[in-house]
């Protein structure tokens, strides 16, 4: 790994800037049923960002790894180059202590394995019967589990930094090796499980052309107003995630509002800003557009009255809604940090809930602001 570091000329912000946008917009885009994340030209993409050549990944290949259960073996998986150069550049942004950069690129490594066996299990695809496998799939399904394809995948690659961060920043070929070998059979078996399911789906006739048009209207995100203000909602969602864009007057405003501490507004600011929860903020700024008579609502004084309200809820028939998306969203940034979590843990449950009011007032007074002014 070393040898290569010092052959490389990598410019770090290009690098970063490009591994982080490009998973952003393949996380968001698998919220649209058939999507196939897209990896043909990022090898040689981010070849150029590196300073490296294909011939310094294949002879790094060869050294790497000497000695090795995979040095016998001629597993194409372990040969594969753009495999190697996504390890690689793992292994750059531990040495670099780039967390971020380097939970970017376990989670390309991923988007990019998850690519490769949705073609080769379901190599033409129905939207309908796509969707209707996701919704009919066993609870316990890691895509259900996980609540969406795009978490389930960011899960996956907080597994690589859990069990394997130390195994790459050390440059450990036989662990590295295990690496590659666990995720691509925890993917595989995911992917041919739901492929299974839709296999079924289409079998039985329940692909896009025998869905009702009225199942629409059951639909937990209705389609409109919101799919009006897709752009705008993805654009947020990206600036919030990936250029890590904190809104100050929105902290205030929903601090002032909710009574919690600073330190805790500040941390919950600052911890959203992920790009694991791209999806998820998708989903709740569009939850919150749909309840809305119209956007002078938004804009006006019933604003706050507004989130209030959504966020008092306490029975509902919608498998998804607006309190219970925040409420998850909540949970994985308090998990994310001991530090944070600890802090939660205490809190009163009047203290945990104003908190979990902060987030849903803060995200849609950055929606509010964007399109209010």
């Amino acid at each position: 790994m070393q040898t290569l570091l010092n052959k490389s000329n990598i410019d770090n912000i290009r690098l970063r800037n490009y591994i982080l946008r490009t998973v952003a917009q393949e996380l968001s885009a698998l919220t649209v049923p058939c999507t196939y994340p897209k990896f043909k030209k990022d090898y040689y993409e981010m070849l150029h960002h590196t300073g490296l050549v294909d011939s310094d990944v294949k002879s790094f290949i060869k050294r790497f790894y000497i000695g090795s259960k995979a040095e016998a073996q001629s597993w194409n998986l372990i040969n594969d180059p753009s495999t190697n150069l996504n390890i690689f550049i793992m292994y750059y942004f531990l040495k670099v202590r780039d967390m971020s950069g380097f939970l970017g690129a376990a989670t390309f490594y991923i988007l990019r394995q998850y690519s490769n066996l949705l073609h080769k299990m379901i190599r033409f695809c129905d939207p309908g019967a796509f969707k209707y496998a996701l919704e009919t799939i066993s609870k316990t399904h890691l895509f259900v589990r996980e609540k969406s394809i795009s978490n389930a995948l960011y899960y996956l690659s907080k597994e690589i930094q859990k069990k394997y961060t130390s195994d790459i920043a050390s440059g450990n070929n036989e662990r590295i090796v295990k690496m590659i070998f666990e995720t691509r059979t925890r993917i595989s078996q995911s992917v041919k499980s739901f492929a299974e399911a839709y296999y079924k789906s289409t079998e039985e006739g329940t692909g896009l052309s025998t869905i009702p048009e009225t199942s629409d209207d059951q639909e937990s995100v209705p389609v409109a107003p919101a799919e009006r203000y897709v752009r705008l909602i993805d654009d947020l969602a990206k600036k919030i995630t990936v250029y890590k864009f904190i809104d100050p007057k929105s902290v205030k405003t929903s601090k002032d509002i909710t009574k919690i501490s600073d330190y805790l507004a500040q941390d919950i600011s600052t911890y959203l800003c992920d790009i694991g929860y791209v999806d998820l903020i998708k989903t709740i700024m569009k939850l919150f557009i749909n309840q809305l008579s119209s956007i002078s609502s938004l804009c006006g004084n019933d604003y706050f009255d507004i989130v209030k309200k959504l966020m008092s809820i306490k029975r509902t028939t919608e498998l998804i809604y607006f309190k219970q998306q925040v409420q998850i969203l909540l949970n994985k940034i308090v998990q994310s940090n001991n530090v944070l979590n600890d802090k939660f843990e205490k809190l009163t449950p009047q203290s945990k809930y104003m908190t979990s009011m902060f987030l849903g007032l803060y995200l849609t007074s950055v929606l509010r602001h964007s399109l209010c002014g």
